[in-house]
């Protein structure tokens, strides 16, 4: 990315604690709103409330997107990497129970 570009993240409350004052600019891997949606349709199981927030979380990637702030890498691989997290948890558990 071009360093004139570079959006410099600030938090208030972290600024303080953790970066003693410094701007911090950071790539953002990866969009915390996408990834918190995302947890929400894993376990869910009506299949229609699924599909409604699947497409939520696509039109917030898409949007976040659209903002620039974030690779397009971001918004596509936290539904993949969780989704994926999340089966490869459930076959360990399932695994364990079996032994």
């Amino acid at each position: 990315m071009n360093p004139q570009v570079i959006i410099p993240v600030y938090d208030p409350i972290v600024h303080v604690i953790a970066y003693g004052g410094n701007v911090f600019n950071k790539d953002l891997f990866f969009s915390k709103h996408v990834a918190m949606l995302t947890l929400f349709i894993v376990p869910e199981e009506r299949p229609v409330i699924k599909k409604l927030m699947i497409v939520i979380v696509l039109i917030v990637a898409g949007l976040i997107l659209l903002q620039r702030v974030h690779y397009t890498i971001d918004g596509i691989a936290v539904p993949l990497i969780l989704i994926g997290v999340f089966k490869f948890t459930k076959m360990n558990f399932l695994i364990r129970e079996k032994n």
